[in-house]
């Protein structure tokens, strides 16, 4: 899970990793499931709406390097 952070701080803004990556609590990655916890329901909505691509290139691509 650290990879991952490290690998979205490098594809986001400063300001944006820190308002919408730094408060996520990552629990769980099982195969291509990545469970997280967020502090309301507009943020997973959010980031769902703004990051779903780079989140989802960067947990394949975490995956394939295990």
């Amino acid at each position: 899970m650290e990879r991952m952070s490290k690998i979205i701080k490098e594809n986001v803004p400063f300001l944006s990793y820190n308002t919408w990556f730094l408060p996520i609590i990552p629990l769980q990655i099982e195969n291509t499931f990545f469970r997280i916890q967020v502090p309301n329901n507009f943020f997973i909505e959010w980031i769902d709406e703004h990051y779903n691509t780079l989140i989802n290139k960067t947990l394949k691509q975490v995956l394939v390097q295990k």
